[in-house]
């Protein structure tokens, strides 16, 4: 059978969006931890339902990270972390043949020809959005789904958290898939019905002609009898150098380095971080003997054209804390989700 079908409806929200006024982070509850009819010795910290626990019991899996159903906790893997491509940005896992790379590339100029067509600025590559998106391809051709979210119910802003926590931004995507004699053709043919599938279906275009989007990554998976392509959007915001760590010892000190993407002004960028005592000071770095209590303002350093180091220190209390980045602008700051980071 011959088949090549576009997802019924694309992602056009932006997963992560910004949150105004210093958002405050908060422990969200304490629970027992069970593993195997084990039971961790002290609480674990559930952040948004997953849970960082010091698993005494069973030491090989200390500081890994679990889900919760609300009566269970399993373990997950830790976050796979893409390989190093040239600039800093993540690189594929495995490798990719010729036909497939020559397809993304056609699909990603076809894309931009689409938008320069329609008076939008083309959108930049990021390979790091590009490895998310192959992620999400080779799962749906091993699992043999088709759909935003897979069989486990994680969808784009999971996937950007796992393969690209790096990036400060929000997420949209498209997906397509192909069978059959569809397969046979040219390299340039499939990557013309890719693109003109989601050219042709309303919510996937509004994507691919949103103007707030400066960055995508287009990846292709392939089987003997399936293709399998998303592409992954972005109005990225930041990029930040390394990762940072999910678990820290109160009192620790990090500086941050890493680059201002798409629109931002860097004379605007500032961070913020959330801390885990609601009734804690911070003074504020404007010089002045100003403080904000919840929360600390952090100051950034310009350090080259693009780019930024910020400093921030664990020295609010055990907890959790977490590292946002964002903007002042006209008197508002408003910050990107971030890194959350448990303290004890």
């Amino acid at each position: 059978m011959r088949k090549a079908l576009i997802a019924g409806t694309a992602l056009c929200l932006l997963f992560g969006a910004l949150s105004l006024v210093c958002p405050q982070t908060a422990l969200l509850r304490e629970g027992k931890l069970f593993i195997k009819g084990l039971t961790s010795a002290a609480p674990a910290y559930f952040i948004n339902g997953v849970a960082y626990v010091p698993l005494t019991a069973v030491q090989k899996l200390y500081d890994e990270a679990a889900r919760s159903d609300g009566k269970d906790v399993y373990l997950l893997a830790a976050p796979e972390t893409p390989a190093t491509g040239a600039g800093g940005q993540p690189a594929s896992d495995s490798p990719i043949s010729p036909r497939v790379k020559e397809i993304e590339a056609e699909c990603f100029r076809l894309q931009n020809e689409f938008r320069e067509g329609n008076r939008r600025e083309a959108l930049a590559l990021d390979e790091g959005l590009q490895f998310v998106a192959r992620k999400h391809s080779e799962d749906m051709v091993n699992r043999n789904y088709f759909a935003h979210n897979a069989p486990d119910g994680t969808g784009p802003a999971d996937r950007k958290r796992r393969y690209y926590p790096r990036l400060f931004g929000g997420i949209g995507e498209n997906i397509f898939t192909m069978s059959g004699s569809y397969l046979s053709r040219s390299t340039a043919e499939i990557a013309s019905i890719v693109v003109k599938g989601w050219e042709d279906s309303p919510a996937h275009r509004e994507n691919m002609l949103n103007t707030e989007f400066t960055h995508a990554g287009i990846a292709v998976a392939m089987s003997e009898n399936t293709l399998m392509a998303t592409c992954n959007f972005s109005p990225e915001f930041a990029v930040i150098d390394e990762s940072l760590p999910d678990v820290t010892e109160v009192g620790a000190r990090f500086k941050v380095t890493g680059e201002v993407r798409g629109k931002v002004p860097i004379a605007s960028l500032e961070g913020y971080l959330g801390i885990p005592d609601a009734s804690a000071k911070c003074p504020v770095p404007d010089g002045t003997r100003s403080y904000t209590i919840g929360g600390c303002f952090l100051k950034a350093k310009r350090a080259g054209e693009r780019r930024f180091e910020i400093s921030f220190e664990t020295n609010k209390g055990p907890g959790v804390y977490e590292f946002q980045l964002g903007q002042a602008k006209e008197g508002k700051h408003s910050f990107y989700g971030g890194w959350k980071i448990l303290a004890r």
